[in-house]
């Protein structure tokens, strides 16, 4: 029995050396894995600060000077972003006959974007110059028109457009309108 007892205590020292127990000598169990802690994702940059917008205005010409006729349709304001250098120059759209600078808006925004100050500006353009002179023999017909429309000077018969109305008296009035009310957004070097 003797010889018995010693083979179970022999059985039980092997095998609790397998597990890494017993006598703490000829352990052949491997050191615990001890894993290094994951680093925590680098956050993504913050969002690039907003860039200021253009301002974009829709102006009665009724607001801009009395005795304004025609069209009650708005001129249309955009000064460039702050965040583009501007350019110091003045982008005029002017529509096509019967149309209003709404209809070229998309238009007049390219100007902004490219550090322009805009304006899409409504002036007499009712009639189409081909139709007023087309029964006339001057050769000059559409020049005269385009004086009158443009000045405001009486140059021309067919049409009937004074100085407060023409392009030129139109975009003073405009321009001064938006130097007093945005003092700060650099209208008056256009003036």
């Amino acid at each position: 029995m003797s010889s018995i007892l010693r083979l179970l205590s022999i059985a039980l020292l092997v095998s609790l050396s397998a597990c890494g127990g017993g006598d703490g000598g000829d352990s052949a169990a491997p050191p615990p894995v001890v894993m290094a802690p994951v680093p925590a994702p680098t956050p993504p940059p913050p969002p690039p600060p907003p860039v200021a917008a253009s301002v974009e205005r829709e102006i009665a010409p009724s607001l801009t000077a009395a005795g304004l006729t025609g069209s009650a349709s708005p001129h249309i304001a955009i000064n460039p972003s702050p965040a583009i250098t501007a350019k110091g120059r003045l982008f005029l759209m002017l529509p096509g006959t019967g149309a209003v600078p709404r209809t070229y808006q998309l238009i007049t925004r390219t100007g902004p974007a490219q550090g322009y100050h805009a304006i899409g500006l409504n002036y007499p353009n009712e009639d189409a110059i081909a139709a007023l002179c087309g029964p006339s023999t001057d050769p000059d017909c559409a020049g005269k028109i385009r004086r009158e429309v443009i000045s405001g000077t009486d140059s021309s018969p067919l049409v009937a457009v004074d100085a407060s109305n023409s392009i030129i008296g139109r975009l003073r009035a405009l321009l001064t309108y938006l130097r007093t009310n945005f003092p700060a957004e650099g209208w008056d070097q256009f003036l």
